[in-house]
């Protein structure tokens, strides 16, 4: 946070008047009135009220989760990485300028979109002593076979300071990890899991922090744009979705994000809803993107 209480990830460009809507391609910390809500919800009550098959849907996606997600990563490969570099902003404990030696446990490490930007903060900033000589302070694991592959092949060039494989956080099996980490990161990864195995995903999560360790969880916010732009044939259940890919995705509320991670036991350090405007200015076009933000911390 800054001194004003305001996160600087997204700056402070705040719509004053409706008139200079076009004038940015994004503003920050933008307030919803009761219609726009109020439409978002009935835009949902179409979808559901218009939807067939849901369970039979969601059965499906689980049993096929790991040939989609496989399937996703190799038609894209990396072609669609984003470098996360908000990951230093929005979570202060793995900003270059104020780490300690940490040690890091990504679930979901897809195309590298985080493993990247925290294996390049050990040469490109010298106070940066999260990744030590004679250490593998970085684990990244991820459901799909291919996505493990691509990661494999991005942090070769960092020796042995990276390890990374394969895991499917939504079964019973423990997560591997040598000893245990002081932050996990999970960003736009439970999303992709059915809702009744999210709360014990959370506790296989924690399993892995030391005492003082963090969670950092960043993912979908109930009525984002791409939530209210689905069809009602992709229902597959109370705000989940069915990708054209076949992968899951739920769309998260602050209350959702409280309940799932404080039965666990851990302490809630960061619990927010991050709306922002994005502007097509060519297409006049305005874009309501809703994420949930939260930090939790392993007392014991």
């Amino acid at each position: 946070m800054s001194e004003e209480g305001k996160r600087p990830q997204f700056g402070n460009r705040k719509i004053t008047e409706e008139s200079e809507i076009f004038k940015h391609n994004a503003w920050d910390q933008v307030e919803w009135g009761a219609e726009q809500e109020e439409d978002a919800l009935e835009q949902i009550r179409k979808q559901k009220e218009k939807s067939e098959n849901v369970e039979e849907r969601m059965k499906l996606a689980g049993e096929t989760a790991s040939d989609n997600w496989n399937c996703f990563y190799e038609k894209h490969e990396n072609k669609f990485f984003k470098d996360r570099s908000w990951l230093f902003t929005e979570f202060e404990r793995l900003n270059p300028k104020n780490s300690p030696e940490l040690t890091v446990l990504e679930l979901g490490c897809g195309n590298g979109s985080n493993v990247v930007p925290l294996l390049e903060a050990t040469t490109s900033h010298q106070n940066y002593k999260v990744f030590g000589k004679n250490r593998t302070p970085f684990s990244g694991c991820d459901f799909a076979p291919k996505s493990v592959e691509i990661c494999k092949e991005l942090v070769q060039k960092y020796g042995d300071r990276a390890h990374i494989f394969r895991h499917d956080l939504a079964s019973e099996e423990p997560i591997q990890i040598p000893d245990k980490v002081d932050v996990v990161i999970c960003t736009f990864v439970l999303s992709a899991l059915p809702f009744d195995r999210m709360e014990s995903a959370i506790a296989k999560m924690t399993e892995c922090l030391k005492a003082g360790g963090d969670i950092f969880f960043r993912d979908y916010g109930r009525y984002d744009m791409s939530q209210l732009r689905f069809k009602p044939t992709r229902v597959a259940g109370e705000n989940t979705y069915t990708r054209g890919d076949g992968t899951l995705v739920y769309f998260f509320t602050e209350d959702d994000v409280a309940k799932l991670f404080e039965s666990t036991g851990l302490r809630r350090e960061q619990l927010l809803t991050d709306r922002r405007l994005q502007i097509n200015r060519a297409k006049r076009l305005k874009m309501y993107r809703v994420w949930e933000q939260a930090v939790y911390r392993k007392s014991s």
